[in-house]
């Protein structure tokens, strides 16, 4: 089984990227107290990259060029995340919990923003 996990470590320790583990997951902080990032491997060659207390997730399959490594893929976005090219968005509606999510484009996200709800952004730049 090829391990994201396993192969994800030395590539965040070489750019400097704190994370610690615990029960085969990785957890990055994320910046401006947003919350954790999470990596964990699944069963047949499966992995998923989420938040913490969100239903926001993905896999590394998702996350662009086919022919880049699962990991390589997993650590340009946590770069991309910390340099605010992904931008980290907290949308709360009245009556209804917070919700946080990972989004590519501002533009795109606003256009599916329930009337009323409002958001912020944790790693605006």
């Amino acid at each position: 089984m090829n391990s994201l996990v396993k192969n994800l470590k030395p590539l965040l320790s070489k750019e400097g990227i704190e994370f610690r583990e615990h029960e085969n997951s990785i957890f990055i902080n994320l910046p401006n107290s947003y919350g954790e990032l999470q990596v964990s491997d699944l069963e047949n060659n499966d992995d998923i990259v989420g938040l913490v207390g969100s239903d926001w997730h993905t896999h590394s399959e998702c996350l662009g060029d086919p022919d880049i490594s699962a990991e390589e893929k997993v650590l340009e976005m946590v770069k991309n995340i910390f340099s605010g090219k992904l931008l980290l968005i907290e949308e709360k509606e009245e009556g209804k919990e917070a919700r946080k999510t990972i989004e590519e484009s501002l533009e795109h996200y606003l256009k599916w923003l329930p009337s009323g709800a409002q958001y912020k952004i944790y790693n605006e730049t």
